[in-house]
């Protein structure tokens, strides 16, 4: 049976255009009456065996191969089998041999093919035959012209390559094509024995002893020997084909361990150091549904090959003998339908490329599902929960997987949905006695405090609400039973009922409705019916560990609830509430005594019960006909867990995943469930759009000065390729900050516009607001992208008083010099206004510029002109800064209030300059001018001095300004802290001093003296002394003190002379405010 999907996509508006997309999926192909999804693994032995994560010997079966296994094959419903001594043998969970007696043909069976309807069958003698599989019938194809045995066989059965037929390899060496007829179709082409054949859905690729490799499209071969190294007798004996999740490629192996991959784009490589060993390769088998090829050879070698790299999967039956044949079947067996329920994708469109995919079904063991047809994943695979010898928590998944928590436990639950999201929880005691969930996240909750961490288990389930809970005991309020789940309190169950452990919940009695079923205080199992407490009288389970008893289960599908129990003998059993036991085998005696879990476990028809074995601690389960099994993980390697702790398991649930990597445009999802082997499917169609709208001729229809209470046009042209548009929104900052104004949503664009540009337009108008319209706009698709412009902006005026600048009438004035300061305002507006102007004059304090004095005029400013106001000032020492604020009362509603001030800086010099020419005579003469005292020099040169007149110093005594620190102070003195063209800036640079001269000074040199230019273009220095201590201090004299230098050019002509002094030097020391102006002569 096929079953096959045909969907069609939903439509969607687009306004006058309308698109439908059909999409015809290929889905599942079922087959009535085949096995469950597993390996089969025949060797020349003969050994048989089955492989669904655990090995199960097949060999001892009645009808099972009897001779050699050589070659096999699967049409999706039967495995068929091809051995020595003409023995043909079919198996779909039981073997149906045909012995050689009751095949027409001779000698081993070494070509089987298959196609929907007949198994062609090669033998070494040679015969060709094809058996019909419906009405089990033999026909003899008769032989081929060179009569030479057959070796290998492939069929194009269901694939692109040039028609249905059936090839075989041979000895000779050939390849034959049969259709109807034998035909030669390799002449020439390989150079000995065919060693094996594969095909994909396009080619045939078939490889010979001698290392040749063809590849045949179902007309011609094409030689890719040369792109791989089996070349020079490496000879090929097994070829398979598959993807691993990514580019599918052909796996080709050989003697020597020599095994190399191949893609349809030429490239190769070599993974034969690789693979463990150098065994010779006779058989290849690849699972879709599994990822991962299965490699067999000499000496039982069996190995699998995933993309994360080899692991040995050796079969515990000791195998010695060649592995010839693998093949994987994935189609199981058909029984009662599945309901199934889908929930996402529950919109019409995903803005992201992870999409989530859940659901749920009635009466299901698996769920499959597919994106597009492609490769199917399986959903809510069953899992059991335990603890690591390390304590830390961890729950194996169907397919071999360990996922470890990351946090330690001592008491674990079933996994079940305890909170609002679509994950799963893992409940568990921690170390310290606190009940927690964990999800597959990583997220975890405290849920309650102080419980037991050792011989205790706790319960998950429903009872009376339709919502899974935690069902424990309270250790620390009287053991009595308690529910939790996540975001509600702890509540002890009725008025208090004592337990030593809950086990779970379930229709237990079979009267309707769910009990909770527990320990008693006795250890007898119990369970709550309604408001009753009724009792199985039965507590002998083994407790060594941890109370060895599991979840109520339905293990057989009946509908009948039994609790799982490991006996005082280490045995397993299963008691109902009438306390009628059932043992599963009473001579296995190697269930460790703790506690135990029914679950649903991959392709076996019933639950079995997972147990620790006594011995390794590793995890086993056994079926319900006592039949047992090691568990291995991924990597083929046995589960350890801890006794304490015990086991429990996953609830099946439904799906639950997430889809990533979907690509942009329009899928559909494809679901199936199975109940042992039958199936029920549904799809769902669903859009994946990445990609926001997308803007064009955004733009206003504002030019020059807009005023209020105008209004303005503000369009775009918008599109959306996938989803379509569904809405643009404008944005502005009218309410200071930018934010969407849902008022403005485009009236005029129709929601789910697709691939075409539509107008977008918004009338924007607002009576109170002035300033800077910043606006943008905001488009939304269907599927949640968005997209915004750029800012732009247009200006709403009112008034705007605005200062354009200020103009001095002095730009270089002197100390107590008048001069004017002038503003020029303008009102940018549309009426006159009543405005207050201040004028504020700060000093600067050598830090900071302060405030001295303000100065306020009022006066009206005319509608859009340009004011002057007028200030007059007197010149002060140093720099001053004038700073205009224009309607400072804040008395007029301005559409920018940011622009009212405006300021600038006048330095008035803190310097005299004195310069001249020296006379070379001196007299002393009375008031009558009566000459006391001539005296006559030829040499103009020496030292000129200016000092405070208040002044009384020594001459002697005058030392040099000798750091920056005293030019600091000498500012301090004479008020200049701050200045421009303070002491410090002027004689000092960089912390130090700029330049220093040696002064010739009451008889000798006086050095070390800082000095700076008279004026900027002289060749005078003026230099800086005092008359004090060690260290110059604020009280000291100050005297400057230049060299005469006769007939030198000056900043204002030539003289002898240059001298620069503060102003403020007479006001130093005294109240005179004079200078003194000394000229040393002998």
């Amino acid at each position: 049976m096929e079953l096959w999907f045909s969907r069609r996509l939903k439509s969607f508006n687009v306004g006058k255009l309308f698109l439908t997309v059909f999409l015809f999926v290929s889905l599942f192909h079922i087959s009535a009456g085949s096995e469950y999804r597993h390996w089969i693994v025949g060797t020349t032995a003969p050994d048989i065996a089955k492989y669904n994560y655990t090995w199960w010997d097949l060999s001892g079966e009645p009808d099972s191969p009897g001779n050699s296994i050589f070659s096999g094959t699967s049409n999706r419903e039967y495995f068929f089998l091809g051995g020595g001594n003409s023995e043909f043998t079919l198996y779909n969970g039981s073997f149906d041999r045909f012995s050689q007696s009751e095949t027409p043909f001779k000698n081993k069976v070494q070509g089987l093919a298959s196609n929907s309807t007949h198994v062609y069958i090669g033998t070494a003698q040679p015969d060709h035959f094809l058996y019909d599989v419906q009405n089990r019938k033999f026909s003899d194809l008769g032989v081929q012209s060179d009569q030479s045995s057959v070796t290998t066989s492939v069929s194009s059965y269901d694939a692109s390559i040039g028609g249905e037929y059936f090839l075989f390899g041979t000895q000779q060496p050939s390849v034959w094509k049969w259709n109807g007829s034998f035909n030669d179709i390799s002449p020439g082409f390989f150079d000995n024995s065919i060693g094996d054949s594969e095909r994909n859905s396009t080619h045939i690729l078939m490889g010979d002893t001698n290392g040749v490799l063809g590849l045949y499209d179902g007309e011609g071969w094409k030689d890719i020997s040369e792109r791989l190294g089996f070349e020079n007798n490496n000879k090929i004996f097994a070829i398979g084909y598959g993807d691993l999740g990514g580019t599918p490629f052909w796996l080709i192996g050989g003697t020597n361990g020599r095994l190399e991959r191949f893609w349809a784009n030429g490239t190769s490589q070599d993974l034969s150091s690789d693979l463990p060993g150098t065994w010779k390769i006779r058989s290849i088998g690849y699972s879709e549904d599994e990822d991962r090829f299965f490699i067999g050879g000499a000496s039982g070698n069996v190995y699998v090959y995933r993309d994360n790299g080899f692991f040995q999967n050796q079969p515990e039956f000791s195998w010695q003998n060649s592995v010839r044949f693998i093949g994987y079947n994935p189609f199981p067996k058909t029984a009662s339908a599945p309901i199934i329920s889908l929930q996402q994708p529950s919109q019409d469109f995903y803005s992201s490329n992870e999409v989530p995919v859940s659901g749920s079904a009635k009466n299901f063991d698996k769920i499959i599902y597919n994106v597009d047809g492609n490769r199917n994943r399986t959903a809510n695979q069953p899992r059991v929960v335990f603890t690591d010898q390390n304590s830390n928590l961890k729950y194996l998944v169907e397919n071999g997987s360990v996922i470890d928590l990351g946090v330690k436990a001592s008491i674990v639950g079933q996994q079940a949905h305890l909170d609002q999201d679509n994950r799963k929880e893992t409940p568990f005691i921690d170390n310290s006695g606190r009940l927690k969930v964990i999800d597959t996240k990583g997220r975890s909750s405290v849920l309650e405090t102080g419980l037991s961490t050792s011989k205790n288990l706790i319960g998950v389930g429903k009872w009376k609400e339709n919502e899974n809970y935690i069902f424990y005991r309270d250790s620390s309020d009287n053991n009595f039973i308690k529910k939790v789940r996540v975001g509600e309190p702890p509540e002890t169950v009725l008025n208090g009922i004592q337990s030593k452990s809950v086990l779970g919940t379930g229709d237990f009695n079979q009267d309707g409705d769910r009990d909770i079923v527990f320990l008693g205080t006795s250890q007898e199992i119990k369970w709550l019916d309604g408001g009753t407490v009724q009792s199985t009288g039965f507590s002998s389970f083994g407790s060594n560990n941890n109370f060895g008893v599991g979840p109520p289960t339905d293990f057989d599908g009946d509908g009948e609830i039994r609790v799982p129990y490991v006996t005082g003998s280490n045995n397993l059993a299963l008691i109902d509430y009438q306390n009628n036991k059932f043992k599963l085998n009473q001579n296995y005696g190697q269930a460790s005594k703790t506690s135990v879990a029914g679950v649903k476990w991959r392709d076996i028809d019933d639950k079995v019960i997972f147990h620790l074995d006594s011995s390794t601690r590793s995890l086993k389960f056994m079926k319900l006909d006592g039949t047992d099994k090691f568990v291995d993980d991924i990597n083929f390697s046995r589960v350890s867990a801890t006794t304490a702790t015990g086991l429990s398991s996953g609830i099946q649930t439904g799906l639950n995943h997430t889809e990533r990597n979907v690509s942009e445009g329009f899928h559909t999802l494809n679901v199936f469930a199975s109940k042992n082997g039958n199936f029920s499917s549904k799809s769902e169609v669903f859009g994946v759009d990445l990609s926001a709208p997308e803007f064009r001729s955004f733009d206003d229809n504002v030019s020059g000065r807009f005023f209020r209470p105008d209004t303005a046009n503000i369009s775009a042209q918008v599109r959306d390729n996938i989803s379509g548009v569904d809405q643009v929104i404008l944005a502005t900052n009218e309410t200071g900050s930018l934010k969407n104004k849902s008022i403005y949503k485009s009236p005029n664009l129709l929601n789910g516009v697709t691939g075409v540009f539509a107008q977008s337009s918004f009338i924007w108008r607002n009576t109170s607001f002035v300033g800077d319209l910043r606006y943008n706009l905001w488009a939304e698709d269907v599927a949640g992208n968005y997209r915004r412009t750029s800012f732009d902006s247009f200006r709403v005026d009112d008034i705007d008083l605005k200062p354009l600048g200020i103009e001095f009438s002095e730009s270089d004035p002197i100390e107590s010099q008048r001069f004017n300061i002038a503003l020029s305002l303008e009102n940018f507006g549309l009426r006159s206004v009543d405005v207050q102007i201040d004028l504020r004059e700060q000093v600067f304090n050598g830090t900071d510029f302060v405030l001295e004095q303000k100065k306020l005029r009022n006066l009206t400013l005319a509608s859009n002109s340009v004011s002057n106001i007028v200030f007059e000032e007197k010149a002060e020492l140093g720099p001053r800064r004038y700073r205009f604020e224009v309607d400072s009362l804040n008395d007029v509603n301005e559409s920018n209030e940011s622009n009212n001030n405006i300021s600038d800086i006048l330095n008035v010099p803190l310097y005299g300059v004195f310069f001249g020419e020296t006379v070379t005579t001196v007299k002393l003469s009375d008031f009558r001018n009566d000459t006391f005292y001539r005296y006559e020099e030829n040499d103009k040169s020496g030292t000129i001095y200016f000092v405070d007149s208040d002044a009384s110093f020594s001459f002697s005594s005058l030392q040099p300004l000798a750091d920056f620190q005293a030019l600091k102070t000498a500012d301090n003195a004479l008020g200049s802290t701050g200045f421009n063209d303070s002491i410090s800036e002027v004689w000092g640079k960089n912390q130090s001093l700029r330049r220093t001269e040696c002064f010739f000074i009451s008889g000798s040199d006086v050095c070390n003296v800082p000095v700076a230019n008279s004026t900027q273009n002289s060749f005078f220095d003026t230099g800086i002394v005092y008359d004090g201590g060690s260290s110059y201090q604020k009280s000291d004299t100050l005297v400057f003190v230049s060299d005469l230098v006769p007939s030198r050019q000056g900043g204002f002509g030539t003289y002898d002379y240059e001298i620069k002094v503060p102003s403020t030097l007479p006001e130093t020391e005294g109240s005179s405010n004079k200078l003194d102006v000394y000229r040393e002569i002998e």
